[in-house]
């Protein structure tokens, strides 16, 4: 496997992340409470992996550019 299809790795598992974002999303616009706040939480979380699976990927995309 060379660099770039390894960053086609990276978007197919960012693309899940997306997926699983907009899950959550929607699940914790009816979540009161703790699952509310446990909710945003993962959400958070979340948004900064998917910024670094993005950012490694264009990385390993234009690597040998």
């Amino acid at each position: 496997m060379d660099l770039t299809a390894l960053s086609e790795e990276y978007r197919t598992a960012a693309d899940r992340l997306q997926e699983r974002l907009r899950e959550l999303r929607v699940f914790a616009q009816t979540a009161r409470g703790e699952e509310a706040f446990a909710a945003h939480r993962r959400i958070d979380a979340l948004y900064a992996e998917l910024y670094d699976l993005r950012v490694v990927m264009d990385y390993l995309r234009h690597y040998y550019d």
